[in-house]
């Protein structure tokens, strides 16, 4: 929910700590839920649950990612 009000304002404004706590906060749980999917042996999550968010928001971050660098 959090991520919802970050991207309504300042990830629309361009501002680049935006930018930064849409990605690290993604990173993050990825990384964390994949290590915890895999210590459980869960891994259909790690495939089928976390690989889905970092293409769908993946690919419009690194899109975003030029147009952020320009404003600086």
């Amino acid at each position: 929910l959090l991520q919802v009000f970050v991207i309504a304002v300042p990830f629309r404004n361009r501002e680049a700590w935006a930018w930064h706590a849409v990605v690290w906060s993604t990173l993050l749980w990825i990384v964390v839920d994949s290590t915890m999917s895999a210590i459980a042996g869960a891994y259909f999550n790690i495939y089928l649950i976390n690989l889905m968010p970092l293409v769908v928001f993946g690919i419009p971050l690194a899109a975003t990612r030029s147009m952020l660098s320009s404003t600086r």
